[in-house]
C-alpha cells in the first residue's frame, strides 16, 4: 500500500508499463484512475507539500500521462470519480496547471448531474473555488440538483 504521493505514482506507472507491454485485462479502469489521482492529492495535503513541490511532482512525465487518462476516462467515472479527479487537480496542480482539465471536468460533469449526491457536488464546487475557476452553466445545474436533495446535506 503506497503510502506517499510519489509511491502511489510509481506504483500506478508501473501498472500503465504494465499495460503498454501487453497485460489484459487492464487494471486502469476509470474507478482506479481517479482513485490513483485523489490518493496522491491527499498524500500531498497529509505532508503539506508545499505548493512549488506540487507543480514541480505535477510536472512530471508520470504524472502527465496519469492526468491524460484521467480526462480521456472522465465520461466513462461516476460523480463521485468526477468529483475525485476534479479534487485532486485542484489540489495537484491547481489554477496554474489544470485550467483546461476543469474546462473538461465540467463538460463531463454536465452530462452526469443527476447523478451527483450532496458529497460529489460539495467536493465539486469546492475543487472549482479553490481554483478560482468558474463554470457558469455547471454551477446553474449544480445549484438546481442541490435544491432537490438538500435534505441529504
Amino acid at each position: 500500500e503506497a503510502q506517499t504521493a510519489a509511491e502511489v505514482l510509481e506504483a500506478t506507472a508501473e501498472v500503465i508499463a504494465a499495460v503498454a507491454k501487453g497485460l489484459s485485462p487492464s487494471p486502469l479502469s476509470p474507478l482506479n484512475i481517479a482513485t490513483a489521482l485523489h490518493r496522491i492529492a491527499k498524500n500531498m495535503e497529509k505532508v503539506s507539500m508545499m505548493r512549488a513541490r506540487r507543480l514541480a511532482f505535477a510536472r512530471q512525465k508520470e504524472m502527465c500521462m496519469l492526468v491524460g487518462m484521467a480526462m480521456a476516462a472522465l465520461p466513462d467515472c461516476s460523480a463521485q470519480g468526477i468529483s475525485n479527479i476534479a479534487y485532486a487537480m485542484s489540489k495537484i496542480g491547481g489554477e496554474l496547471l489544470y485550467l483546461s482539465e476543469m474546462d473538461r471536468v465540467a463538460e463531463v460533469a454536465l452530462t452526469k448531474v443527476a447523478e451527483f449526491n450532496s458529497q460529489n457536488i460539495a467536493n465539486l464546487a469546492g475543487a472549482f473555488a479553490y481554483m478560482q475557476h468558474s463554470a457558469p452553466e455547471l454551477f446553474s445545474e449544480l445549484s438546481s440538483r442541490a435544491s432537490h436533495i438538500v435534505h441529504t446535506f
